[in-house]
């Protein structure tokens, strides 16, 4: 097992300088501390939990709370979110709750300050509001990462969803296409606000939407889209030459059946994703609007590090842009 003289000795510093960089204890100058990070992460050290919880007060434990572990959006926040948390000593307790009311209900004995040091969510807004009621019963700091529409008063880091959209429709205007389709899952509360974004960007551009051209999904897989998107086809035909999806799995579904209509794509559609999870993956390469994941990751589990460190600071909002990812999906309108 790795120790901390194991770690000081590689690092060639002392104990106490990696004891300082693990327990945020005392100023340790900035490659130091990057230095004594780097060999913790190589030489995979955990620190003795029990032993720092005894003498800090402190369990060094983040739980996460997601609405789904299958959905690779969260699992690729899940991922970063460990990543940064291993740099900075802690260990990462996660717990799926489905978006569920009764099963978050059930999970908030484990929100307690002997359990915990923060929480970290990504959540509805009954969900987020159930928990963080709980984390201010027991005075524990938390952070919403990616999703503002929980409630106002609390440290959050997000991302610009009107402004996404906006490069999106910007992108699709630039290739001579003004009849834009639009595909998003009906009860969404985050897609509603990137359907209101697009609204905003056609009136921007003085283009009038054609409410015929939307595309209401009841889940966000590529199955249900594929279901509704070839119904909406088969009964209304394709007036529209470019589609925008909420996210890269209904941009899948609507794949498959302009592929298996023989529509080509991009010749006879364009089409743009968004969140750009699987958009590499796709054939062809999708364009899509990529959500910033390690930068959210990281300034989330900072702003919950410095609240706890600080006791529960002043609340922030750090906001950051997406950015369109131009790949095979889209083409120019060659009959405007």
């Amino acid at each position: 097992m790795v120790t901390l003289k194991d770690v000081a000795e590689k690092a060639e510093v002392s104990i106490a300088t990696v004891s300082s960089v693990i327990n945020d204890s005392r100023p340790v100058a900035k490659e130091t501390r990057e230095k004594v990070l780097q060999v913790i992460e190589e030489m995979n050290y955990r620190p003795n939990s029990v032993a720092q919880a005894l003498k800090s007060g402190k369990t060094k434990r983040i739980l996460y709370i997601v609405p789904s572990i299958t959905n690779l959006v969260f699992a690729q926040f899940i991922n970063e979110v460990q990543h940064a948390l291993t740099k900075q000593g802690y260990d990462l307790i996660l717990l799926n709750n489905e978006a569920r009311s009764d099963l978050t209900k059930s999970y908030l004995s484990i929100i307690r300050p002997s359990n915990i040091d923060g929480v970290i969510m990504t959540q509805t807004r009954t969900c987020g509001r159930i928990i963080a009621d709980k984390c201010r019963d027991e005075g524990i700091p938390f952070v919403v990462l990616f999703e503002p529409n929980i409630f106002e008063d609390t440290s959050m880091v997000i991302t610009d969803e009107e402004q996404g959209m906006a490069e999106a429709v910007k992108h699709l205007i630039s290739y001579g296409h003004e009849k834009i389709g639009f595909v998003m899952v009906k009860d969404s509360r985050n897609q509603a606000k990137r359907y209101q974004g697009f609204l905003n960007a056609l009136e921007e551009n003085n283009i009038q939407f054609n409410e015929n051209y939307l595309i209401e999904c009841s889940d966000h897989d590529e199955r249900d889209a594929y279901a509704h998107i070839k119904s909406y086809v088969e009964q209304q035909g394709l007036d529209f030459t470019a589609l925008i999806c909420c996210n890269d799995f209904l941009s899948h579904g609507a794949i498959k059946v302009f592929r298996e209509l023989q529509i080509k794509i991009p010749e006879k559609i364009s089409i743009i994703g968004y969140d750009d999870s699987i958009a590499q993956y796709i054939y062809p390469p999708l364009t899509s609007v990529s959500l910033p994941k390690k930068k959210l990751a990281e300034t989330s589990v900072k702003m919950l590090l410095s609240n706890i460190k600080n006791g529960n600071a002043e609340n922030k909002v750090i906001k950051y842009p997406q950015r369109l990812v131009v790949r095979s999906s889209t083409y120019i309108n060659k009959d405007l």
